[in-house]
């Protein structure tokens, strides 16, 4: 029995075998020959283009122009004709301060001015008298009519009327100047739009003081914007802030 069965047991494994076999040449045969297989190509004409790379960034929207109002000196608001949401011209009063000290100034230098003018007029005129004084005294001392010490008094005396009249000349320049500064800052006591545009922020009310470096109020330029965004370095070499400009019509 042991003899039957093993018999039995290798005639099954030689089948299995002989399936085996058959089964691989199968797939020999119906392999492909060995050899290159042509590629499909497709061809296309060749074109010159331009190629673009960009980067998105976030931005924000903000007025083509803004400019925050101050003070150049410091004095007392007393007049704020516009508000926020207001829109000026450019020249449009914006603030006036009080200029009440500031003109009292000006009236007191006119006047010291005005007393200094007639005063010159009469210098020069008594220089001119001590001048031909002077050169008639020397020519006679010359000659031997005169002592020497009287054309020598007579050339003090003329240089002491110069000494006036350039000292009333320098006082009535240092007038002038004064009132030019003072006319100045006047100027300063009215506060205009530089363009124009939209009140946004106004911070400010009559009787407040206003002072150098302190804001006022915010003006901004609508007419057109621009987006501000802040680009990496590594960005092709971009650094900082670089606004992109975007027409108010392109929403």
């Amino acid at each position: 029995m042991k003899k039957r069965r093993t018999v039995m047991v290798f005639c099954v494994v030689g089948v299995l075998l002989l399936i085996l076999v058959a089964r691989r040449r199968l797939q020999l045969r119906q392999a492909a020959a060995f050899g290159m297989r042509p590629l499909p190509v497709r061809v296309a004409t060749a074109e010159r283009k331009t190629i673009e790379a960009g980067h998105d960034y976030l931005a924000v929207v903000e007025a083509w122009k803004t400019a925050r109002i101050s003070s150049r000196m410091a004095a007392r608001v007393i007049n704020v004709p516009l508000d926020e949401g207001d829109t000026v011209e450019a020249g449009d009063l914006l603030v006036q301060l009080d200029d009440q000290d500031l003109q009292a100034e000006l009236k007191a230098v006119a006047a010291q001015q005005q007393a200094v003018d007639p005063t010159i007029v009469s210098l020069e005129t008594n220089l001119e008298y001590w001048t031909r004084e002077s050169d008639r005294d020397r020519a006679l001392a010359q000659k031997g009519v005169i002592p020497p010490s009287v054309a020598e008094a007579t050339a003090n005396r003329a240089a002491a009327a110069q000494a006036k009249l350039d000292a009333a000349r320098a006082s009535a320049d240092a007038l002038k100047h004064r009132q030019d500064s003072i006319r100045a800052k006047l100027k300063y006591t009215r506060i205009t739009s530089p363009f124009a545009g939209l009140i946004t922020r106004r911070d400010v009310d009559p009787g407040d003081l206003a002072s150098p470096g302190k804001s006022l109020m915010v003006l901004e330029d609508r007419s057109r914007l621009k987006l501000a965004f802040d680009a990496p370095q590594e960005d092709n070499g971009l650094r900082g802030r670089y606004p992109g400009r975007v027409q108010p019509n392109d929403g």
